[in-house]
């Protein structure tokens, strides 16, 4: 086994200063705990640009992973994602570069299946936020099987991951479609309507 600290370059995020307009509202995504919401990571309601990108953050290129390890939602979760494109993030996630022996889609899977052991290790801070200590994922233990064996994995558990994003999106047009009937029926009574007509 090896060690969570040794399975990538890990970098700290930053806030570029909110009093320089220059940095905000650009087109580089600034990954905060709000834009952790699903596990891969493109977009967020905040952007930077370029400038900002250089002055206050970090980038974390495409492929990397990113914890939370600092929020309130930390009692109940622990946000996780893999980059899909270079973005930006906040000094209340950490960004893992895989190292070479490391794929990062099985990192991220590691990571996902290890969320409960995760949960203890969060520390009470006393604003109420949790905390991950940095020190404590560094030395988590893993089991890093051969390149072809993480590949096989992360590939089984993306496909489920795919059919588990589609099924969701599915049922987002279905609840949609049911409250679209539901107001022409009984709000606005078009059958009603129609049958006047």
């Amino acid at each position: 086994p090896t060690t969570l600290e040794r399975c990538g370059k890990w970098i700290s995020g930053g806030t570029p200063s909110r009093d320089r307009s220059d940095f905000w509202d650009g087109t580089i995504p600034w990954i905060s705990a709000k834009s952790m919401n699903c596990i891969r990571l493109s977009d967020s309601e905040e952007r930077v640009t370029l400038l900002g990108a250089e002055n206050g953050t970090r980038y974390a290129p495409k492929g990397s992973i990113l914890i939370l390890v600092r929020g309130s939602m930390l009692h109940q979760r622990i946000p996780i994602g893999i980059t899909t494109k270079d973005v930006t993030f906040n000094q209340d996630v950490k960004a893992i570069v895989p190292a070479l022996d490391v794929l990062a889609e099985f990192l991220l899977y590691w990571l996902l299946s290890n969320e409960s052991k995760l949960l203890e290790m969060v520390e009470f801070t006393g604003i109420g936020a949790g905390k991950l200590s940095t020190d404590l994922l560094y030395n988590m233990k893993v089991k890093l099987p051969s390149l072809p064996e993480q590949r096989a994995i992360a590939r089984i558990l993306g496909t489920l991951d795919d059919k588990i994003e589609l099924n969701r999106r599915m049922n987002e047009t279905l609840e949609a479609l049911a409250r679209t009937l539901f107001k022409s029926w009984f709000v606005d009574f078009d059958p009603v309507r129609a049958k006047a007509d």
